[in-house]
């Protein structure tokens, strides 16, 4: 039973010892708004039989970096050593005309044109250099004519192809952000990376370098999502609680007759046609986005069809009680989630990459959602499952410390797929082989 004013008389303590910074002043709408929030928020979890906070990481604008929670997170060291292009493999110099002119790839075709203009008459150039020297003043000697057709014929300087680059990735970034989409850090290598390929850009790697130099130069910072969200029914807690206990006991003591490959679990998991992102409006510079949802304990009589165990020797079967399954199922208390995780970014990831395939087909969402399974299979995934049972209280003793999918499909250790002719980044790990794989070597 959670005590709120205990929670708030440990919130006053945080904010004392944390935030003893802010003195006391006069109280403004803007703050009357967000106490309202945390009030609602507070409320919906007493209202509720069961709470989590659900959180979830996504690049976004760091409005000027204007939070000091925001500034402290940047490194220490000075902008300018950031900033040197010599440390950023990325931007390492072609040659001496690329470091000490900036031409656009505009400029360098029309001096190219206009000395190479042919007379007519005489078939011979129109145009000595001097002239050439006068009408475009800035290009230092002839030589430049010869570097300038071999940048048009490569489509340009490393520098202009780099900008080139530079502004397809942030486009993307800010297609992705107006639609409300998550955004990583892999999203924007894997851009750089494909752009770099169209320009022909062979020696660009979407280093760490030229990753924290775009962050910072578009003003770009990570923001976690936190999203509260609460189940709630209306029969009397107590009863619920005791019901759920008499489960545990007593099916653990069935339990102990089985070895644990004969004890199976299932458990409907809701597929939406289109999940959506953790995604809501709310205050600019604002770090933890919060919302509210609530929904009732399912209980599906469809699922415990007798007669599906009917001729069955040697079986029992044990229906959890309605209302428990959030404290007691153990696909309900940890499983479930990390599964739509995968789902939700394999949905997001073709949204921001805008892939031709319509996932919300029959057939396509059978696909994804056996391959999300298979993942799930994986002997990777043994210890997290391991856990959900202990939580539910299935299993006496903890089995230690475990990755959930974050750890095992998102954590990249390159940045391309493991196919050898493929030139795109990557969406998943695979839980199986640990081999990085685009969405088209997945699916």
């Amino acid at each position: 039973m959670i005590n709120p004013h205990n929670v708030l008389k440990v919130l006053s303590n945080l904010t004392s010892d944390k935030l003893f910074r802010y003195s006391p002043s006069s109280i403004n709408s803007e703050e009357e708004h967000v106490a309202s929030n945390f009030y609602k928020c507070l409320e919906s979890i007493l209202k509720s039989t069961s709470h989590t906070f659900e959180t979830e990481n996504t690049l976004d604008h760091a409005d000027e970096l204007d939070d000091e929670d925001i500034k402290d997170s940047l490194p220490s060291t000075s902008t300018d050593e950031h900033l040197d292009p010599i440390k950023d493999t990325d931007y390492e110099p072609i040659d001496e005309y690329n470091l000490q002119n900036h031409f656009s790839l505009d400029y360098m075709k029309r001096v190219v044109d206009y000395y190479g203009e042919i007379n007519p008459i005489t078939g011979k150039r129109k145009r000595k250099w001097q002239t050439v020297k006068h009408r475009f003043q800035r290009v230092p000697n002839p030589q430049c004519i010869a570097s300038f057709r071999k940048y048009i014929e490569a489509g340009g300087t490393k520098k202009q192809k780099m900008d080139d680059v530079d502004i397809y990735v942030y486009d993307q970034f800010e297609h992705a952000r107006h639609n409300f989409l998550s955004v990583h850090d892999i999203d924007l290598r894997r851009w750089g990376l494909k752009k770099a390929h169209e320009l022909h850009l062979k020696d660009f790697q979407a280093s760490e370098g030229w990753l924290w130099n775009f962050k910072y130069r578009h003003g770009i910072c990570s923001r976690r999502i936190t999203k509260l969200v609460t189940k709630k029914v209306v029969e009397n807690q107590e009863e619920i609680n005791q019901s759920a206990k008499h489960f545990v006991l007593e099916t653990n003591k069935i339990i102990e007759g089985y070895s644990p490959n004969q004890v199976l679990n299932t458990d409907q998991i809701g597929i939406e046609l289109e999940p959506h992102g953790n995604r809501t409006l709310t205050y600019s510079g604002e770090k933890s986005t919060w919302g509210s949802v609530r929904s009732l304990g399912d209980s599906l009589p469809h699922q415990v069809h007798p007669e599906v165990y009917e001729g069955l020797k040697h079986f029992e079967y044990r229906v959890i009680p309605p209302k428990t399954t959030s404290m007691i199922q153990p696909l309900d208390v940890y499983y479930n989630r990390q599964h739509k995780k995968i789902v939700r970014r394999i949905y997001d990831h073709v949204r921001l990459d805008e892939i031709d395939i319509n996932l919300s087909e029959r057939n396509n969402l059978i696909k994804l959602q056996s391959l999300v399974h298979s993942q799930m299979c994986s002997k990777a995934f043994r210890p997290m499952i391991k856990y959900a049972w202990f939580k539910s209280g299935f299993l006496k003793y903890d089995s230690g410390p475990f990755q959930n999918t974050k750890g095992i499909c998102f954590t990249f250790q390159t940045d391309k797929c493991h196919e050898k002719s493929c030139i795109d980044g990557p969406m998943i790990r695979c839980s199986w082989c640990q081999q990085e794989l685009c969405f088209t070597h997945f699916f």
